[in-house]
């Protein structure tokens, strides 16, 4: 993997730097991003635009699906016209938290989580934890609708919710694969 990336990097096919890591959001990885103005396999050059994060190889060699940024804002449009809102990236009053899907206008929130499981079979410690928090503060909004999108692996929050679903109140789970495609879990 190691020689792929520096021979990419090399051609200018790709630039690397330190960021945060699209799979787990974890900072300061190392995040291989397409170049400027260079095309992932498949793609036209102008569909790649400046900073689009490429794809890390998954358990089977093949790409993996989106990035976390590129998640979210489909989220944000799929989640849109599934509830006629329009959302955005925002807080809400009381707590100190940005969410990824906020409608103020008709009091809904929601957060986006793009997780994996570690080397395709189990789920990293921290992970359960952070979905934990998540779900803890949105269950301390006032809205009227408060969810959680999942996207990449849906074993993650389908173990979550075996584990820890009973404990949760109002906030309702979906899992939206890369194509947009939604399906609700509880």
């Amino acid at each position: 993997m190691t020689q792929i990336t520096n021979r990419l990097k090399a051609e200018k096919e790709i630039s690397r730097s330190h960021g945060l890591c699209s799979q787990c959001g974890e900072s300061f990885k190392l995040v291989n991003r397409v170049a400027r103005g260079g095309a992932a396999p498949g793609e036209s050059p102008s569909a790649a635009g400046p900073t689009r994060t490429a794809a890390a190889p998954d358990e089977a060699g093949g790409a993996a699906g989106l990035g976390l940024p590129q998640f979210e804002e489909l989220a944000r449009l799929k989640f849109g016209e599934l509830f006629q809102a329009s959302f955005r990236v925002g807080s809400v009053r009381g707590v100190p938290e940005k969410f990824d899907l906020v409608d103020e206008q008709k009091g809904f929130v929601g957060d986006a989580k793009y997780l994996t499981m570690v080397r395709g079979r189990g789920v990293p410690p921290a992970t359960f934890s952070v979905v934990a928090e998540h779900v803890w503060l949105l269950e301390k909004t006032r809205a009227k609708k408060k969810f959680m999108v999942f996207g990449n692996d849906e074993r993650v929050p389908q173990q979550w919710l075996a584990e820890y679903g009973h404990l949760v109140g109002d906030v309702e789970f979906y899992f939206m694969t890369d194509g947009g495609e939604i399906r609700r879990l509880a």
